[in-house]
């Protein structure tokens, strides 16, 4: 409302506030953080945590009422042969380039002429595979790409359209979501992913290769 009575209406492509403490709204930050523990982006609709080291992982609470869901744990460079089912790690030697944050991003180099890119949105983390230097894929390899270690909450897993993920490795192209063993209640979503190349003007699909074992999945990008 205006000084002179009149009502001015703002609107946004996406939401702009969030609920503090349960009472209160305030304006979304989606800024990386520092914290004791690493660091975080809390003043948004979800928290996000990000360990102080690559290999422990993102914690993602996508609801406050259910524990988060822990992504990226152990990330790797990895080929894999036509059948995707034997990984193989990518020799690439290592870095000693520091953690870097910016924004709403934070970057963990992985290896020379890769990181792992984090960017929180207001609703969204987009996790993106950075690739400087051409990987050298060894003969009878197929496929390159990222394998990680995810981590569900109590009582729900990732599924494939209706189908849960299990031991044996599905192949797929589809949106993959994590949901209530239950209820069927949707928790997160993890989209189509998608290769980027700056040369080419085209998007191209990537591949999810997904497994369930010794309590958690391994998925692989």
């Amino acid at each position: 409302v205006e000084d002179n009575g009149d009502i001015t209406v703002l609107t946004f492509e996406g939401p702009v506030h969030y609920v503090a403490d349960g009472t209160t709204w305030e304006e979304i930050n989606t800024d990386v953080v520092a914290t004791p523990y690493g660091w975080e982006v809390s003043e948004n609709l979800f928290k996000t945590s990000f360990a102080g080291e690559v290999g422990s992982g993102v914690a993602i609470q996508a609801n406050p009422n259910v524990d988060p869901i822990i992504v990226g744990i152990q990330p790797m460079l990895v080929t894999l042969d036509v059948t995707g089912t034997a990984p193989e790690p990518v020799h690439v030697g290592p870095t000693e380039a520091p953690i870097s944050t910016g924004g709403n991003t934070i970057r963990y180099p992985l290896a020379q002429g890769f990181d792992l890119d984090y960017q929180v949105e207001e609703s969204k983390v987009k996790q993106n595979l950075i690739i400087r230097d051409q990987p050298v894929i060894e003969e009878g390899q197929e496929w390159f790409g990222l394998s990680e270690i995810i981590r569900m909450p109590a009582d729900y897993a990732l599924f494939v359209g209706e189908v849960e993920v299990g031991q044996e490795i599905i192949m797929t192209q589809e949106p993959l979501q994590v949901r209530h063993i239950e209820t069927g209640e949707l928790l997160v979503e993890f989209p189509t992913p998608t290769v980027i190349d700056p040369s080419d003007p085209l998007m191209h699909m990537g591949t999810y290769f997904v497994s369930s074992a010794n309590g958690g999945l391994i998925f692989l990008t």
